[in-house]
């Protein structure tokens, strides 16, 4: 359930910011198109970071 999928993991990704962690490693989701919005933002959130 990508819906369902995306408010925990922005609520975790939140907790965890808040945390002051250096690296958060996040297995992607499935590569179809029901995902596909949840993958492009951990991909850009991903490079921003780098």
């Amino acid at each position: 359930n990508p819906v369902g999928y995306a408010s925990a993991l922005y609520a975790a990704l939140h907790d965890l910011d808040a945390m002051g962690l250096d690296r958060i490693v996040i297995a992607l989701p499935p590569n179809t198109p029901q995902w596909l919005a949840i993958r492009d933002r951990l991909n850009r959130a991903a490079t921003a970071a780098d």
